[in-house]
């Protein structure tokens, strides 16, 4: 499906997923899989270009990519930040503890960001919208403790500009990542779906994300004190 088909595609909302959010103070839970459009790089400026880098996404078995064809053109390249650690961890290089929200840039925080902890999909010519925490997809065993939104189900219905995005969003991922779209069109959601994150969230041990803190500061204690610390590379 193209993008322009995308522009007057159906909305709807998985049963799963919330329709109220708000943004918990001090947390950090979306800092893990940011990336940028080539629009919206374009659009940043020296300072913050200049921390970002480029990822290769997982290849299709059909595709047999050799050294030559990683250029600038690589159906399968994308734009994200450096990471905070180099070489090493998937938490984004514009976290930081003592800015507002963590976010170093979060005036030019991609679609990505924006979106989070929703996340749509194109299910049967359908955009449906997800809760990301409550998905399997992209997620990887090196996932950060914190990967979780304790924002969710809270605060005010966002259900209009979550769809203004998830519709935007899908539409720039056709046109700029026309490979990497392919990995957000699905049939059977159901093997999708993480039950017993759902289950967490409808019987929270931790109400809120100030409760949780202290917990999971604990089990991530060595890689904030990382990032954190005198060796915080800000």
């Amino acid at each position: 499906m193209n993008s322009t088909k995308l522009e007057n595609t159906e909305i709807r909302w998985h049963p799963t997923t919330p329709t109220h959010f708000r943004c918990e103070p001090d947390c950090v839970c979306c800092c893990a899989r940011p990336f940028f459009f080539t629009s919206e790089k374009a659009k940043l400026p020296p300072n913050v270009k200049e921390k970002l880098t480029y990822k290769y996404r997982r290849r299709l078995p059909e595709e047999a990519i050799s050294l030559s064809q990683k250029n600038a053109g690589h159906p399968r390249r994308m734009i994200v930040p450096k990471p905070l650690i180099p070489y090493k961890g998937r938490t984004c290089g514009f976290f930081n503890p003592e800015s507002p929200c963590h976010c170093t840039v979060h005036s030019y925080r991609p679609l990505r960001c924006k979106l989070f902890p929703f996340l749509p999909l194109l299910v049967k010519n359908k955009i449906v919208v997800f809760a990301e925490p409550f998905l399997t997809l992209f997620r990887t065993e090196d996932e950060p403790d914190w990967f979780r939104c304790f924002g969710l189900g809270k605060g005010k219905n966002v259900q209009a500009s979550i769809n203004e995005m998830s519709r935007k969003f899908l539409m720039k991922l056709a046109e700029e990542y026309p490979i990497l779209f392919r990995d957000y069109c699905v049939d059977d959601t159901d093997q999708l779906i993480d039950w017993k994150e759902i289950e967490k969230f409808r019987k929270p041990k931790y109400n809120s994300w100030k409760e949780a803190k202290p917990v999971v500061y604990q089990k991530i204690e060595k890689k904030l004190r990382g990032y954190c610390g005198e060796s915080h590379p800000r």
